[in-house]
């Protein structure tokens, strides 16, 4: 794992990117009983302590804050819940960002070993409470740069891990009885920590991001902290998923989680959610972050479900222009 994360430790270069990255920081209070309340949320009894600070800092990044803030994307990077960082992902949050015209805040989220779960839920929800500026039974929590927001103009993204974090966060958001943000973006999100999703053998020789299958296993069964991998909070599948905000899903037919993405689409309707899917052809996990013509494609695509949903209205529930509850196969 050293050699994995040393290898995947390094920022790409600010000047390879058309986009100005400024550095966050995420000031929390009252961690500790911030903690408390996610693991109520989450109904678990984790084996150890995610943190033991009762004060803490959470970095974070930046993409393009000069632009307007009528819409800002809190993105969850992906990473196995154990490696990479803001800063590797800076190809995918900069597309994101220039193509949807708004400021990208990504999150250095806690990693394991060194933060085990749930403490990158509790990064998340912190700074979900700092964005749109509420203080919940005593945890308050800031951003340095002092940007606040309203829940509607919000939108959460991740990818690959970061889609199962991202899951992890509306459920105590709901747990919590706090505004649901507009919506939800999932790039091939893995949400069944089990694995047992057929797509982890058949596509392993097609998806050529995908990682080792007992590595993998490793990371998380280190990340699940004592927890039973099946349990909803470690796996986002199997979570009470009713009351979300619409969501969009994006995965390849050729990577090991399609399965994944596949199951997550039937789970959310099953429990009324609105949502759309869109699978593409001989794509590979997390696609989106390479400089391929489905890769632009598909960030068009989020940028077009985000704008309609903005343009609709959501007080009353009613998302006439959004195509919602289908699924698409895209050739692009």
């Amino acid at each position: 794992m050293d050699i994995v994360r040393f290898a995947t430790s390094f920022d790409l270069p600010a000047f390879l990117f058309d986009a100005q990255f400024t550095p966050e920081i995420l000031r929390i209070h009252n961690a500790l009983e911030l903690g408390k309340r996610v693991k109520k949320a989450l109904d678990v009894e984790p084996k150890h302590p995610s943190y033991l600070q009762d004060e803490r800092y959470v970095k974070g990044e930046w993409v393009n804050l000069k632009y307007r803030k009528d819409k800002i994307v809190l993105y969850l990077h992906g990473g196995a819940h154990i490696f990479l960082s803001p800063g590797t992902h800076r190809q995918l949050t900069t597309s994101i960002s220039n193509t949807m015209g708004c400021p990208v805040l990504v999150l250095d989220y806690g990693l394991c070993p060194e933060v085990m779960f749930p403490g990158a839920v509790e990064d998340a929800l912190a700074c979900y409470l700092a964005l749109i500026g509420t203080h919940h039974d005593n945890i308050s929590s800031g951003l340095e740069s002092g940007t606040r927001c309203q829940p509607t103009e919000i939108v959460i993204m991740g990818d690959s891990s970061g889609a199962c974090l991202t899951l992890q966060l509306l459920y105590c958001i709901k747990a919590l009885g706090l505004q649901m943000p507009l919506g939800a973006v999932l790039i091939s999100p893995f949400v069944d920590h089990g694995m047992s999703s057929q797509s982890w053998d058949t596509n392993h020789a097609s998806d050529f991001m995908a990682l080792d299958k007992h590595g993998v296993h490793w990371a998380i069964e280190s990340y699940s902290n004592g927890i039973d991998r099946k349990h909803p909070a470690i796996s986002p599948l199997f979570q009470d998923l009713t009351g979300y905000p619409p969501i969009l899903i994006q995965a390849g037919d050729a990577e090991v989680v399609t399965d994944d993405a596949l199951r997550l689409y039937d789970r959310l309707l099953e429990c009324n959610v609105p949502t759309a899917m869109q699978l593409y052809q001989d794509m590979f996990h997390v696609f989106q972050t390479f400089n391929l013509k489905q890769s632009k494609d598909a960030i068009r695509r989020i940028d077009q479900f985000v704008s309609e949903l903005a343009d609709s209205d959501a007080d009353s529930g009613v998302f006439s222009n959004v195509e919602l509850f289908t699924k698409q196969f895209i050739n692009a």
